[in-house]
């Protein structure tokens, strides 16, 4: 490969990340709230479901009404991350946030951290929460739950939402989450 080329695709991803970062920014700044949307401090339904035996992950529910939205922390965040968000985009989407396996208040097992496992814990709250076909939001190392999903359980959401969360976690089977792997994964972009 050309040495020109192999930079292109780092430089061209950080640029729409940063792109989309602005338009997320503008669309929900405070200057495009009503001022009932701004001084909004709704706090969210809390509830534990069981994704696995003596696995329980925290749910939180801002309520809303519209399409179902699920925001996924990135890592070492739990869904209350999204606190000042997640009310402003109720006014538009019924939102919903999850805080994986190992982080917050949800279950800490000794083992089921790969992106495959991460994924399926996903898809058994959308299940248990009766959530068809939802939008997945997650922000960094939560992009590796979403393609998980997609990956393993294809038309089970409807759209995926990646916040900075680009990497090769996202195209790599073997990919384990804190758990260093012996050979470094390739390229995330090298097979598109």
């Amino acid at each position: 490969m050309n040495k020109n080329t192999t930079h292109r695709v780092p430089v061209l991803r950080s640029t729409l990340t940063r792109l989309c970062s602005m338009a997320i920014c503008l669309i929900f700044s405070p200057a495009s709230l009503s001022q009932d949307a701004r001084q909004s401090s709704a706090h969210p339904g809390q509830r534990f479901v069981t994704v696995a035996p003596n696995v329980k992950l925290e749910v939180l529910d801002w309520g809303g009404s519209g399409r179902d939205l699920v925001l996924l922390a990135g890592g070492g965040n739990t869904a209350h991350v999204y606190a000042s968000l997640a009310p402003r985009l109720a006014k538009q989407f019924h939102v919903y946030g999850i805080t994986r396996r190992g982080t917050g208040r949800s279950s800490a097992p000794s083992n089921g951290y790969t992106a495959k496992q991460f994924g399926d814990d996903v898809v058994a709250v959308l299940d248990a929460l009766h959530l068809p076909t939802p939008v997945l939001v997650g922000h960094s190392i939560a992009g590796q739950e979403m393609s998980s999903v997609s990956k393993h359980h294809p038309g089970r959401v409807s759209g995926l939402i990646y916040l900075d969360a680009g990497g090769p976690f996202a195209v790599e089977e073997s990919w384990q989450f804190y758990q260093p792997t012996e050979k470094a994964p390739r390229d995330g972009c090298a097979s598109f």
